[in-house]
């Protein structure tokens, strides 16, 4: 999928235009965002789709304030729920709870801009974007003054919805961290550190550099440089009596072979 993704984006940035059944791209005719997301939705098939989809979120990472609030007022508007139909539907099944009705009750209830994320989702880093979106989206639901804050909230209330299920912790890879890891991920691992701030390089070296020291850090697949939590591990040869003992960066390393107890002493 991955390989197929980068094809696509690679295809999508070539100055060659795509032409026969797709057509000409949202950048061809210099549609507008509107109808660049019109593209998305009804693009017919999965490749035109992940095109689509990688052109309208290129669009919306620059949008500025303003218009991502116009665009959400306008996603709100057009790909919301069919109330009528689900009544419609509701009804049907009161009368006759089959499997048919039930599962037209299932298509009703939900917006149809939880189907726009899903496509989203398939484009290049197409998680991490939508995560970075939601993001912004919490910042028009904290902002009374915003136009569209009624509208992002219920979008907001949609997408978590689906990245919760994306990060089912079945989901998740769990992997070792340690000083050979690329420096794009351990300059991660300082900045997520929650319960005891990593203060330098040294600091995280002695963290994870020494034999007597573990880090294991949970990696979603669409996400792979991105540590989603981890946890840091000191093995010991006693309970310490403080923190400091555990963090100090001139020690004595001890064998593994030694330890008789794993301190489990932060979890980001």
């Amino acid at each position: 999928m991955r390989f197929l993704q980068s094809m696509l984006t690679a295809l999508v940035n070539s100055p060659l235009r795509i032409t026969g059944r797709l057509g000409r791209t949202p950048a061809d005719d210099e549609q507008d965002i509107e109808s660049a997301l019109a593209a998305v939705m009804s693009a017919p098939g999965a490749v035109s789709s992940l095109i689509y989809a990688e052109r309208f979120l290129g669009q919306v990472e620059a949008l500025d304030a303003d218009g991502l609030s116009a665009l959400i007022r306008h996603i709100a508007a057009t790909y919301d729920i069919d109330a009528t139909a689900l009544a419609n539907a509701a009804r049907h099944y009161g009368s006759e709870p089959d499997a048919g009705s039930l599962a037209q009750i299932a298509t009703f209830a939900e917006p149809r801009w939880q189907e726009l994320f899903r496509r989203l989702n398939g484009a290049e880093n197409g998680t991490v974007r939508l995560v970075r979106l939601r993001e912004r989206l919490q910042v028009i639901v904290n902002k009374d003054s915003d136009p569209a804050q009624s509208d992002a909230a219920r979008i907001d209330a949609g997408l978590s919805a689906l990245l919760r299920m994306w990060f089912n912790p079945g989901f998740l890879v769990l992997q070792p961290i340690d000083w050979s890891t690329p420096a794009n991920i351990l300059e991660k691992i300082i900045a997520y550190e929650a319960v005891h701030e990593i203060t330098s390089w040294d600091a995280l070296r002695a963290r994870l550099a020494p034999e007597d020291r573990r880090c294991f850090a949970f990696f979603h697949p669409r996400m792979p440089e991105e540590p989603l939590i981890f946890v840091e591990v000191a093995l010991t040869d006693h309970t310490p009596a403080s923190i400091e003992d555990v963090l100090q960066i001139e020690r004595q390393a001890l064998s593994p072979d030694d330890a008789s107890t794993a301190v489990f002493y932060s979890i980001s």
